[in-house]
């Protein structure tokens, strides 16, 4: 199962999650760089326990026709709504290609291309 959050949206969103391995991605463009203070929490909406994101080698590929970079994995230990909680989002800089003078003639992603995207892995 795929799902889908604009990350300038909203500050947070709730999102039901299956018990098991998650594979967190970007999309809108191939290159990203976290400025100071962009933070992404998932929390479970009912302890608020925080679940820990590890990171992953930046894999770029497309998903839903979209260009995306691989971020995070992360294990949901049980079944449940979570909270996904974006921190100035402001500070988070994606560019659509990896090569800076393709960037120039590209221009930036629009706001509303920025997602986050969790996908259930199948491991």
């Amino acid at each position: 199962m795929i799902q889908t959050v604009n990350v300038y949206s909203k500050p947070s969103a709730v999102l039901t999650l299956s018990k098991g391995i998650h594979i967190i991605y970007l999309s809108g463009g191939h290159s990203v760089s976290f400025g100071i203070g962009f933070q992404v929490n998932i929390r479970n909406s009912v302890t608020l326990k925080k679940i820990p994101l590890n990171s992953t080698k930046k894999v770029r590929g497309k998903l839903n026709g979209a260009k995306t970079i691989m971020l995070f994995t992360m294990e949901i230990p049980h079944s449940n709504n979570y909270i996904v909680e974006f921190l100035n989002p402001d500070e988070l800089v994606i560019k659509k290609s990896i090569l800076g003078f393709r960037n120039l003639f590209l221009g930036l992603p629009n706001k509303s291309e920025i997602n986050l995207i969790i996908e259930q892995s199948l491991r």
